[in-house]
């Protein structure tokens, strides 16, 4: 075929008509989009063209090719068809060159415009010469080969594309892209001998993956549905870039995690591209990032978040570091309900190990933390250790409250691991009947007498019924978080412990106005309900609500406080109340004529009762080990009543805003000890006077001795080695420094005297 310059087709197209020396079409080829424009502005110019996309019966099918060729011959004026070779070549190349050869052997003079036809037409020219004379070829550099996307009818994803199959080929004919996409019912495989190169789009995520390839390179056809992916293509077409969309949305993709905390306000969709932007961005919440890396879907992922942790051994270096991101990312989320109770079920397969991996985020967690309690044993200190992370709150519960008092500091420690186990041990029964017999609580001081010592002015009364000191421990916990000085002084109810007798010799000292009564301690001990109700649920849920209850009454205290409403809260209380009188479910041997009162833990005082745990008092007898009288009312969760340590001690607490002055320091943080001798001492120094100042070396405790000049003197003979020691300072077991070390070195040149001759 003879190579031809573009600029002499109006020349040759004029010549051939005006010859009688051409009798038959006249083919123009074009190998470009820009060449095969120009032809056609040319050829427009002296032929009238025809097209053949104008031929379509359906639009959503291909011309039908008789009336094509019918209307090639019929027309009268000189006349250009384009289109021709376009339609056929979804037909095949077979197609292609049969109908051109046929055109070409009419006997009648027109033109026909094809498109990068080369191999066709070097073909038809090789297997029979004499039809050069009939091609014409305007072009010498081709361009890329045509590209359709066919994207199924109803799916918007591009305003731009041709309305099927007759706007396609009008497309075609115009020839502007290499690059076209048509809204069609019609499938590749309905061509399956075209030559165009043709990709389907039958749904939104194939024309993401249309739009930006990098992006589905990330993430699964099955991470969302049709509507997420519709949702993140009309974002695309909007930003055009998928670090602008995510921009648009999130504001930020630095790090995502920090508005995971949104997450339950978004819909579906703007879900599925917060999926979609973490796994693309990542995130310094490697926990989170992980889950999203496993599965994207938005109708797995909460579901997902809770039980990941799971694949990991709680043993495992990596463990707390991801249980930590997971505890925050779902502390954040709203109406997961169903998420947890999902997770509490799937989380009984570690069985015994299951109280790892639970956390204080939900009521039903901290319920299966009680329950794993319960169920399986652990040390003291593992029970300590584990609740520090998983439910701190609980933890506080039992920590240690130094009454400097052993049978105190001995009794309630075990106390509160008993209740909080759900269990009694026979080691403590005996200690409980003891003290039953001994009675030793008589050397404490009384409500009355330390309520008599205490500066009452600008003060208020918060009296919560109910309130035992087994829960310093926690008070004193919550008192250092929210900057709160609490000095306690524990003394003794009246027996029975009951709040008719107990109450008004506190209450009646404050006046109307300086007075409030908080009974919702006592009124959960006494009415619970559903999962607290002993009767009911054996379980100890109810650990939860109480020490919701306490921090709820500090918070209010430190509320009044900063107000300027009183210099001071008092805390005072009527009665403790015993949670292992409940569970241990034994009777008083021994019928009377008077009913039990108060849950069986007291009755009217009557015939002489020859029992060593009965203490008489005000008219009742009291019980003072763990049965119970016959024909009381079962207590729902916890009773009183009795003369138990735990129903009889109560605290009454000074509270007030810390001081901000305090600064206190070691006169010398190198001391020598003499190991014979056990001679280890240590002096605090402060700035301002200090009471009642004690402090923790490796979990012991020792009382300063005031000196002079603000100074305070801790023996120690406990420390017989040299070595760094860390401190712990209290002033009425309030925690007033942190984190203070001092070293201890051996006298050594003197103990080597002991053996000099």
């Amino acid at each position: 075929m003879a190579q031809n310059k573009l600029d002499a087709l109006s020349e040759k197209v004029i010549k051939y008509f005006s010859s009688d020396n051409f009798s038959q079409p006249l083919i123009v080829h074009a190998k470009n989009p820009s060449d095969y424009r120009k032809a056609m502005d040319a050829l427009s110019i002296t032929t009238e063209i025809l097209h053949a996309s104008d031929f379509c019966v359906d639009n959503d099918e291909l011309p039908l090719l008789s009336s094509i060729l019918n209307a090639f011959d019929n027309v009268g004026k000189q006349v250009t068809l384009v289109g021709f070779d376009k339609m056929l070549k979804f037909l095949g190349a077979g197609e292609l060159k049969s109908q051109l050869i046929n055109i070409l052997g009419k006997a009648k003079k027109g033109i026909v415009l094809v498109y990068q036809c080369s191999e066709v037409l070097s073909e038809m020219e090789h297997n029979d010469p004499r039809r050069s004379r009939y091609l014409y070829q305007v072009s010498t550099e081709s361009s890329s080969s045509t590209e359709i996307v066919f994207i199924r009818d109803g799916l918007d994803v591009d305003p731009t594309a041709s309305m099927y199959i007759k706007g396609m080929l009008r497309n075609l004919e115009d020839c502007q892209t290499n690059e076209l996409k048509v809204i069609t019912h019609k499938k590749k495989q309905d061509y399956p001998k075209a030559l165009y190169s043709i990709k389907e789009l039958d749904n939104y995520y194939q024309a993401i993956a249309s739009y930006d390839p990098s992006l589905t390179s990330t993430l699964g056809e099955d991470a969302g549905t049709e509507s997420n992916w519709q949702y993140m293509l009309t974002k695309l077409q909007q930003y055009k870039t998928i670090q602008k969309v995510f921009l648009s949305e999130f504001g930020s993709v630095s790090d995502l995690a920090a508005i995971f905390n949104h997450w339950s306000s978004f819909d579906e969709n703007k879900q599925s591209l917060y999926l979609l932007a973490v796994k693309w961005s990542g995130t310094q919440n490697k926990y989170l990032f992980k889950v999203v890396d496993q599965n994207t879907a938005v109708d797995k992922f909460i579901i997902n978040l809770y039980r990941y942790l799971l694949d990991y051994d709680h043993k495992c270096k990596e463990f707390y570091y991801l249980y930590g991101m997971r505890k925050e990312l779902l502390y954040t989320l709203k109406d997961s309900e169903a998420a947890t109770a999902d997770f509490c079920l799937h989380v009984r397969i570690k069985q015994r190990d299951a109280l790892y991996y639970l956390t204080d985020n939900t009521t039903q967690e901290k319920q299966k933390i009680i329950e794993c309690l319960s169920c399986y044993t652990y040390s003291s200190s593992e029970i300590t250790s584990i609740l520090k992370v998983v439910y701190p709150e609980l933890a506080q519960y039992l920590s240690e409250y130094h009454f400097n008092k052993p049978l105190l500091d001995e009794y309630f420690q075990e106390y509160k691991i008993q209740k909080v186990t759900n269990r009694v041990s026979e080691e403590f029964i005996r200690l409980v009947d003891n003290n039953a017999q001994k009675r030793d609580y008589f050397t404490l001081p009384s409500r009355s007498s330390i309520i008599d010592s205490i500066k009452r002015k600008d003060s208020l009364l918060y009296f919560v019924d109910a309130l035992g000191v087994e829960y310093l421990g926690f008070i004193m916990e919550k008192c250092r978080e929210m900057k709160l000085s609490a000095k306690v002084y524990v003394g003794r109810a009246q027996i029975p412990t009951i709040t008719a007798i107990n109450k008004p010799e506190i209450w009646d000292l404050f006046d109307a106005d300086k007075r409030f009564d908080i009974k919702d301690l006592d009124g959960l001990k006494h009415d619970g309900e559903g999962d607290y109700n002993y009767q009911k649920t054996k379980l100890p849920y109810h650990i939860t609500e109480e020490l919701r209850i306490i921090r709820e009454v500090l918070n209010k205290a430190r509320i009044k406080l900063l107000q300027g409403e009183c210099k001071k809260i008092i805390i005072a209380s009527d009665h403790g109340a015993s949670r292992l009188a409940v569970i241990h479910e034994t009777f008083v041997n021994h019928e009377t004529n008077e009913k039990g009162k108060h849950g069986g833990r007291c009755c009217k005082a009557g015939e002489q009762l020859d029992i060593p745990y009965i203490t008489e008092e005000n008219g009742y007898y009291a019980l003072a080990n763990y049965d119970l009288f016959q024909g009381g009312r079962k207590a729902s969760v916890e009773t009183h009543g009795g003369a138990t340590l735990e129903e009889l001690v109560v605290p009454i607490i000074e509270i007030t805003l810390k001081a901000a002055n305090i600064e206190v320091l070691f006169v010398n943080d190198v001391i020598t000890v003499n190991t014979r001798k056990k001679n280890a001492a240590i002096i605090l120094f402060s700035k301002t006077k200090l009471y009642n100042v004690s402090i923790k070396v490796d979990e012991s405790y020792y009382t300063g001795v005031a000196l002079e000049d603000n100074r305070y003197e801790f023996k120690m003979p406990e420390i017989t080695r040299s070595g760094k020691y860390l401190a712990t300072v209290y002033e009425n077991n309030n925690i007033i420094a942190e984190a203070l070390y001092f070293a201890v070195e051996k006298e050594i040149g003197k103990e080597k005297d002991m053996f000099a001759f």
